[in-house]
């Protein structure tokens, strides 16, 4: 698997790449897709967006492109005004960077945003280590919320819909399966990229 360019975000005039797809779930709701999605492995989505924080809000450049200037006129402003979650920002890279994902390496610092209705309303700035127990305490307090059960109902659904589809192909029994949801399985990827999941400092 080819590891994908990244999304831009330019916080305090310096520009950080971003483990994290902010238009994807806009995109997927208005069925808005690239022309050029497919075509080039590095980049299958067919674009790649570069954000701004301007006085405590996200928003998207357009850099004078059709497809983002279309996103813009459905968003209605340059705001990302969906944003609810924490975007963190990588500096200083420990050891060799990985080659599937920006997260995966270690960092020096991190910068962990809050973003609410696409304003920033808090910031973090971590340590390594600090960033190690600052994720463990928002994995335990995340999945202990309503947040977690809609999670793992959306996922429960998506593995049914799944066997549902190959049940159809195959031409199987009603209670047959190919895929079950594990709890233990989902709780670790839940883990692993816990700052995907959580949308607040816990």
């Amino acid at each position: 698997m080819t590891m994908q360019i990244s999304d831009k975000l330019i916080y305090n005039n310096e520009a950080y790449s971003l483990d994290d797809e902010i238009l994807e779930p806009f995109l997927q709701e208005k069925k808005i897709r690239s022309k050029h999605a497919g075509g080039f492995s590095a980049n299958w989505r067919g674009y790649v967006a570069e954000f701004e924080i301007k006085n405590f809000e996200i928003h998207l450049n357009s850099k004078n492109d059709e497809f983002f200037e279309n996103i813009i006129r459905e968003l209605g402003s340059t705001k990302i005004h969906y944003l609810n979650k924490l975007i963190v920002l990588y500096s200083d890279v420990i050891g060799d960077y990985s080659n599937w994902s920006i997260s995966l390496s270690e960092y020096e610092t991190y910068q962990i945003l809050e973003f609410k209705d696409g304003n920033l309303i808090d910031f973090k700035i971590l340590s390594n280590s600090e960033f190690k127990k600052f994720k463990n305490n928002q994995f335990l307090k995340y999945i202990e919320t309503e947040d977690y059960e809609i999670e793992k109902q959306n996922r429960i659904r998506s593995i049914d819909y799944e066997n549902e589809i190959l049940r159809l192909e195959k031409n199987k029994e009603p209670n047959w399966h190919k895929y079950k949801f594990k709890e233990t399985e989902f709780l670790e990827q839940v883990e692993k990229y816990i700052l995907n999941y959580t949308k607040k400092f816990y």
